[in-house]
């Protein structure tokens, strides 16, 4: 058998299973709607281009969340993030701004920010490790702005440490560029810096935050920042595209997913580090990070991927519990995983858990 067959298999078994370790509870998008019509209820009218009560509101209670004085609406991050790497670009009249080798602008969105707005790029810091006031200071000519990940979603969901991520935000104002956040996953930091997402959001001039990752809304995000810059960023959605007729489908969503996801980050934080400590004791697993700083982690299984697969596979038929994901990544010797931690994992206590992948794991040793 193909191991593109194999995939396919391995695929079909973790949509059957009943449980999952990792993400949160899936709802089927008929009972998903159902409870969007009863959020509608409390309000007469839907947005309609960017205003009504309904946008204004979502908008108003990020901005508040974040400790930033204007926030926007915007259908997507890949659009969201170049526009404010353009507006920073313009106000310091530089076609140039940094980003991690790993950053998803770099490397899933096609050089939008290059073809789309005229911008260049400069790669800072390790591919492995998240940048630090150290490669900062390396950068030599004048950017507009820097984009710093947290977390970081290629290596791990790693963060920097907070003395230095202070560094490099009193460093940008010293030297007159913007740092920007992309802070699509920001909800999971909040338990590794012991800050509050204001505190977070404090030291960057503007911040990006998805609004279905961890959030669990349809789809969408938001931009934050000054006044003037979100003005500019409204601006740039209308030339975009962005400006849609309505978003409100989108909107009740993220207000569901902030009431309902949102306690469960933190806890399911504490929950990736003990699994994570479970993993590292078995020969052959490892996790990068080893301690986990946010909610997700990668998990490389050293073997033939074909039997991890298969041996998986079986297990998801026989349990109906899924402990992995999809693989992220595959090598002639070993296969990674990235394991997302929410509500799911807080369905049982942590001891049954712990039986669930105990057994797993000897499954997939067999």
């Amino acid at each position: 058998m193909s191991y593109s067959d194999i995939l396919k298999i391995y695929a079909f078994s973790l949509k059957s299973c009943q449980q999952l370790l990792i993400r949160h509870q899936k709802v089927s998008m008929a009972e998903h709607l159902r409870e969007l019509a009863t959020i509608a209820e409390a309000y007469d009218e839907h947005d309609v281009y960017g205003e009504g009560v309904l946008i204004e509101e979502l908008e108003h209670q990020v901005a508040a969340l974040l400790g930033k004085p204007s926030a926007l609406f915007l259908p997507s991050g890949t659009m969201a993030q170049p526009i404010a790497l353009r507006i920073w670009s313009e106000h310091y009249k530089t076609p140039w701004f940094a980003m991690h080798p790993t950053s998803h602008i770099e490397l899933h969105e096609l050089k939008g920010y290059q073809s789309l707005h005229g911008l260049s790029s400069i790669l800072v810091g390790a591919a492995d490790k998240p940048i630090t006031i150290e490669d900062m200071t390396k950068l030599t000519d004048p950017i507009g702005s820097a984009v710093v990940e947290l977390p970081m979603r290629e290596i791990g969901g790693q963060l920097p440490d907070w003395n230095d991520l202070v560094a490099q935000s009193i460093y940008a104002k010293e030297k007159g560029f913007a740092l920007h956040m992309d802070g699509a996953r920001l909800w999971q930091c909040e338990g590794f810096y012991k800050k509050s997402l204001s505190e977070i959001a404090d030291l960057f001039d503007s911040v990006y935050v998805s609004l279905y990752k961890d959030i669990g809304g349809i789809s969408g995000s938001i931009l934050l920042g000054p006044s003037w810059f979100i003005d500019s960023a409204r601006a740039w959605s209308r030339r975009c595209g962005g400006n849609l007729y309505s978003f409100y489908p989108y909107i009740l969503s993220t207000k569901l997913g902030l009431e309902k996801n949102m306690p469960h980050i933190l806890r399911a934080r504490d929950c990736a580090i003990w699994v994570a400590e479970l993993f590292n004791t078995i020969t052959d697993f490892s996790t990068t990070p080893v301690i986990p700083h946010t909610n997700m982690f990668h998990l490389t299984i050293r073997g033939d991927p074909n039997l991890i697969l298969e041996n998986a596979t079986k297990w998801n038929q026989s349990t109906g519990i899924g402990i992995l994901p999809m693989p992220r990544e595959v090598k002639p010797d070993s296969c990674t995983f990235e394991l997302n931690f929410g509500s799911n994992v807080n369905s049982h206590p942590k001891d049954w858990w712990v039986k669930q992948i105990n057994k797993f794991i000897s499954h997939i040793k067999i």
